[in-house]
C-alpha cells in the first residue's frame, strides 16, 4: 500500500494476479490467480519485485484442538503456567477480576504434537539438563538402576541414560570423563552421582517436575515434554559448578547422546 499506483499495478500484471480485497490498517493485498498458476512460482516472482515488502500463499489454517492430561495437580489449575484457561487474575480486590493468559498454551502444543506424529520419533528421546539444587529430596544412587529420585511422579525412567557408564555399576569411569558411574546426572556439589535435591524449596525438582514430570498418570504435576522430554539433573550451587555442568552437558552431546538444551536455577534457557 505504501508503492505507487503504477508499481502497484505492475506487480499484478506481472504476477498474472488480481485483487481480491484489501487490509487497509496492514497495508496487505489479498490477490487471485488463475487456478493453473502454480502459487509458489507466483509468491517467488513477487518477493523478487522491488515494490512488494513481502508475499507469502493463503495457507490454510486448521484448529488442531487441545489435549489435556489427568494429572491432578494440572486438573486443579495449580500448573497456571502450562494453562490459564480457568484461571483469573485481579487489581486491587478480589471482586476486581479479569481473565488472564499468562500461559503456554501447552494444551495447544500437545494438540499439535500429537496430529503430527509422522513427525515426531517417539523413540527420539530428548534431555533437557536442569542447573539446579538437584532431583528428589531422598534420592539415593542404586549400583542396578542408576539415579533413583525417589520421587512418585518422576521415576528413574524419565532420566537421561549415560550409556557409556554401564549397569550394573562398576566404580569405574567407563567414560573417561573424571566421573565414576554418573549414569543419571552429577552432584557437583557432594561430587557424587546422586544430585539429590536436599534445598529448602526442591527448586531443582519443582522445575524438573515441569520438564519431565510424568504425563496423564493420574497423580501429581503434568510434564510439559509430554513423555518426550528426558531430565538431566546437574546439581550446582556456584558459578564454577554452573560452568562445569555446562561443559559435562556439551560432553554428552559431542559424545552423540541427545542434551540439547539446558536450564539453569534462574529460569534462563540456554541451547547447546
Amino acid at each position: 500500500m505504501g508503492a505507487r499506483q503504477w508499481e502497484r499495478d505492475r506487480a499484478l500484471i506481472g504476477a498474472r494476479a488480481s485483487r481480491l480485497g484489501v487490509a487497509r490498517n496492514l497495508k496487505i493485498y489479498r490477490l487471485k490467480i488463475g487456478l493453473d498458476e502454480p502459487v509458489m512460482r507466483i509468491v517467488a516472482e513477487l518477493r523478487q519485485d522491488p515494490s512488494v515488502l513481502f508475499a507469502e500463499p493463503n495457507w490454510r489454517v486448521k484448529w488442531l484442538g487441545r489435549v489435556t492430561p489427568n494429572d491432578t495437580l494440572f486438573a486443579s489449575g495449580d500448573q497456571w503456567f502450562l494453562d490459564t484457561a480457568n484461571i483469573l487474575g485481579y487489581i486491587g480486590t478480589t471482586s476486581n477480576t479479569f481473565s488472564i493468559d499468562v500461559d503456554i498454551d501447552a494444551p495447544e502444543a500437545w494438540g499439535f504434537m500429537n496430529s503430527l506424529t509422522s513427525i515426531y520419533d517417539s523413540s527420539a528421546l530428548a534431555s533437557v539438563g536442569v542447573l539446579d539444587s538437584g532431583l528428589g529430596d531422598a534420592g539415593f544412587f542404586s549400583n542396578f538402576a542408576g539415579y533413583i529420585p525417589s520421587h512418585a511422579d518422576i521415576p528413574n525412567s524419565n532420566l537421561f541414560a549415560n550409556t557409556a557408564e554401564p549397569l550394573p555399576a562398576n566404580n569405574a569411569d567407563d567414560d573417561l570423563n573424571n566421573l565414576k558411574d554418573d549414569r543419571n546426572g552429577w552432584d557437583w556439589i557432594g561430587n557424587d552421582n546422586a544430585p539429590a535435591d536436599t534445598a529448602s524449596n526442591n527448586h531443582g525438582t519443582f522445575i524438573s517436575g515441569i520438564v519431565g514430570a510424568e504425563w496423564n498418570n493420574n497423580e501429581g504435576v503434568a510434564g510439559v515434554g509430554q513423555n518426550r522430554l528426558t531430565i538431566l539433573p546437574l546439581r550446582t550451587s556456584s558459578v564454577g559448578d554452573i560452568v562445569e555442568g555446562i561443559d559435562y552437558a556439551i560432553s554428552m552431546v559431542t559424545a552423540g547422546r541427545k542434551v540439547p538444551v539446558l536450564n539453569d536455577g534462574l529460569f534462563r534457557t540456554m541451547h547447546l
